[in-house]
């Protein structure tokens, strides 16, 4: 017999408050399951492998661990406290990610060429970056590789 793909379902979440939501939802409902291999594989393998499902995994831990009285609800704040800081840097990383490859598609735009050497500012320091966009269509995973880094901070991309 063949066996079917699964397909991933993403974890989306855009505050701290949200993530615990759901992490306590897949918390209680383990509790139901006994925390078995079929529940993890409900609750948690069922979102990509990311930073995000890692922290949203270690929250259902800090759940999990206080449902079982492991944990002293003081201690599970406090994890859950350090858990949210973490969770807040990841989306600034994200965030300033995301803002210099707007900005080098940008620059592309603003040059008029699809491809070639641009400069721009970066967003994160304001110094100048760089981008080169190719067309590589012997690539099997892309047609267009772009690169792009900042010299000012170290910031770089490769698609």
């Amino acid at each position: 017999m063949k066996k079917q793909k699964t397909f991933l379902k993403p974890l989306r979440v855009s505050t701290f408050f949200a993530l615990k939501k759901v992490a306590y939802q897949a918390a209680f409902a383990g509790k139901e399951y006994g925390y078995n291999a079929e529940w993890k594989k409900l609750y948690i393998e069922c979102y990509p492998p990311s930073s995000l499902v890692f922290l949203f995994e270690r929250v259902v831990t800090v759940y999990k661990d206080f449902f079982q009285n492991a944990i002293k609800k003081e201690e599970g704040m406090r994890l859950l406290q350090e858990l949210e800081e973490k969770f807040e840097r990841l989306n600034t990383v994200i965030g300033s990610t995301m803002d210099f490859i707007k900005a080098a598609e940008e620059a592309f735009e603003n040059s008029g060429e699809p491809f070639g050497k641009v400069e721009f500012n970066c967003p994160n320091c304001y110094s100048k970056a760089k981008a080169i966009r190719l067309s590589t269509p012997e690539n099997p995973t892309h047609s267009v590789t772009i690169r792009a880094a900042c010299n000012g901070c170290g910031t770089a991309m490769m698609n």
